[in-house]
């Protein structure tokens, strides 16, 4: 796990500072070793950086390509595990950031191939696999990675994030210049970068609480897809990067099984994923929640050597304290754990997580994801955890309420003007969890097709608070072009059932675009390695193709937990990891509204004052809690303060 980054500049990089700065913002990531190498691709000349020193002079027209890196040291320890990394015969470069753990395998394969090696690393394992199979390297590959291949023989750069999107990639094109980078904050003070707003993507932001791919909040700025490649001619550099898409999820053909051999099958794959993914050269650990997911996969280690390391979060707010159920774990499979008790510094941290966050994020989980990770970095460099449960076994209440809401609309079609009507009528109100709320959501649901409803189930603004909000005209009918995105998405899958389209449409985009994003920068941002188990792409690729009532409700998962978990895990209703940020807005983070919201210009350019007030005047005075959409706000806020993004 590590942080990456490259610059190809036609007419030259005339300052070593610039790259330095680039790598500066992403030296969480990997804090054992930096790495740069300058090229010339004209005529292949490189120069590599021992010390990484911003007064070393580089002379100008020397060099026009750098690559970057930063290392989390997990597999060979070693410095030739180091990055940069070039194949021994001097023609392919590497900046790699993931985990390959098929890398034995393919290491073996490669060398009755007749492949030399001279480390113990999976990034020799990639170059190599590139330079025998090509592009198509990355279909042998298993497990999560982003990495840029610089192809001298070729004068190529090949880029590549891996199927399910567990790493991020954002980058800049614009003819003569390309840059990449593991997180956006190294590109934004770039000085070819304008910082534009994306007003798309804001819109997106409130809608859906993350930004779909490839929008990020800048304008200038994309990221690349989830089971995407990217490949850029140096010969060529004005011609748009190619982008091909590798993977994607797969619902047909359903594999015809009985049900008690997929559930012998389906374990025997997942045992198989658990255990490849405790390959590492330091400790790996377990992120335990008492949950049936994070639970499950502790009750497949198979002949681990050494006691399990385990942790959990519990709360000073017992409402949101897992430590009971973890216990019962622990017990069981006489772990060596840790309980770590958090109690909030948000107003001394608030704004760091928000830059660590990367791009404006949505969920308030993300809090105590940072401190969890934070905590759990003391001790350990890699932690298991139970990710992607939810989007593989319909384990999301949405599922079943749109599968409802679609049979009342076969029936009632002709009545959805009349839902419409009595939604816009209805209280402004947006509080989920309250009569008025749950009310219209059910409306807003009913009046229209499943495009337009499929955002409602966890948006932080309902359409008609977006639309008092917006008093930039830039934002007009920007939900039209981005819904266009998932209903393209929707009709390109081979999923039939609507519960298995929106489950497709999740590990598309919810999934890479909220779930990982929050796992990878709460993680990374800790120098701290998270591996999920049930991304395994086998696994994903089985279990899609199963008819969809062996997942439902996560049938499979729990006949395979019975009789390995304590019942009380078992039967446990599903727990949400999401603090109290309504009182936070109304105590701890008060006063941050008028500091960040009410003085910051941006936001009083980009969104109607008056509507501002409505919505935080509603949660101040207690009427109804809408903490949710008041947090996107405040996110917004801080990030284009903290990036001096104005408008």
């Amino acid at each position: 796990m590590c942080g990456i980054l490259g610059v190809f500049k036609n007419n030259y990089i005339d300052s070593l500072d610039v790259v330095m700065t680039m790598l500066d913002k992403i030296k969480h990531r990997g804090p054992d070793h930096q790495g740069i190498v300058f090229f010339n691709t004209k005529n292949k000349n490189y120069n590599t950086l021992k010390v990484l020193d911003r007064n070393i002079k580089i002379n100008k027209n020397n060099f026009d390509l750098a690559l970057g890196h930063v290392r989390l040291s997990i597999i060979d320890l070693s410095q030739m595990g180091n990055q940069p990394m070039q194949s021994i015969d001097g023609k392919t470069w590497i900046v790699y950031n993931g985990e390959i753990f098929n890398y034995i395998e393919l290491r073996e394969l490669l060398e009755k191939r007749g492949y030399k090696f001279i480390s113990n690393s999976d990034t020799e394992v990639i170059i190599n696999s590139y330079k025998e199979f090509g592009q198509n390297c990355v279909e042998n590959f298993r497990g999560f990675f982003v990495f840029c291949i610089y192809d001298m023989e070729r004068n190529l750069l090949f880029l590549a994030r891996d199927r399910l999107g567990k790493k991020p990639l954002k980058y800049y094109w614009d003819r003569e210049i390309f840059c990449f980078t593991s997180e956006i904050k190294s590109l934004l003070d770039l000085p070819w970068i304008s910082k534009s707003i994306n007003f798309e993507a804001i819109d997106q932001f409130l809608s859906l609480r993350y930004i779909l791919p490839p929008n990020t909040i800048i304008k200038q700025i994309k990221k690349l897809p989830a089971g995407c490649t990217l490949s850029l001619s140096l010969n060529d550099p004005i011609k748009e990067p190619i982008i091909n898409k590798y993977w994607t999820p797969k619902f047909q053909p359903k594999t015809e099984i009985l049900y008690d051999e997929a559930l012998i099958k389906s374990e025997q794959l997942l045992t198989e994923s658990i255990n490849i993914r405790l390959r590492a050269d330091v400790p790996v650990g377990f992120f335990i929640s008492g949950g049936l997911d994070s639970s499950l996969l502790l009750s497949l280690i198979k002949n681990n050597k050494h006691t399990i390391k385990t942790f959990t979060v519990g709360f000073t707010e017992s409402n949101y304290d897992e430590r009971y159920f973890a216990n019962l774990l622990v017990k069981k499979f006489k772990t060596d754990h840790t309980e770590i008790i958090m109690d909030f510094d948000l107003k001394n941290e608030i704004e760091k997580i928000v830059w660590h966050y990367d791009e404006p994020f949505g969920d308030p989980s993300a809090i105590p994801s940072y401190y969890l990770c934070k905590a759990a970095s003391e001790h350990l460099k890699v932690m298991i955890s139970g990710d992607g449960g939810d989007e593989l076994f319909a384990g999301y209440k949405r599922y079943y309420i749109h599968s409802r809401n679609n049979m009342i609309l076969n029936k009632i079609s002709n009545y959805s003007n009349i839902f419409k009507c009595l939604s816009q009528k209805m209280p402004f109100n947006w509080n989920k969890k309250a009569g008025w709320g749950k009310i219209l959501r059910i409306f807003e649901s009913l009046s229209g097709d499943l495009i337009h409803t499929y955002p409602l189930r966890f948006a932080g603004f309902s359409p008609r608070m977006r639309m008092n909000l917006y008093d930039n005209p830039d934002f007009l009918i920007r939900d039209s072009i981005w819904n266009n995105d998932i209903l393209k998405i929707l009709k390109d899958t081979e999923a039939k059932e609507s519960m298995e389209k929106l489950m497709a449409l999740d590990q598309i985009t919810f999934l890479p675009e909220y779930i990982l994003v929050k796992t990878d920068l709460a993680s990374m941002s800790n120098s701290l390695e998270i591996r999920n188990p049930y991304l395994d792409h086998y696994f994903v690729d089985w279990i899609n193709c199963l008819p969809l009532h062996f997942k439902k409700r996560k049938k499979l998962l729990r006949d395979i937990a019975k009789n390995k978990l304590p019942i009380e895990i078992l039967s446990r209703k599903k727990a949400g990891f999401n603090p109290p940020i309504g009182r936070w807005l109304r105590v701890e983070l008060r006063n941050y509204l008028d500091n960040y919201i009410f003085d910051n210009k941006t936001i009083l350019n980009l969104f109607n004052k008056k509507a501002l007030n409505e919505i935080i005047n509603l949660h101040l005075s207690h009427n109804t809690n809408l903490g949710e959409p008041i947090w996107l706000l405040l996110v917004l806020s801080i990030w284009f303060e903290l990036h001096k993004v104005k408008i």
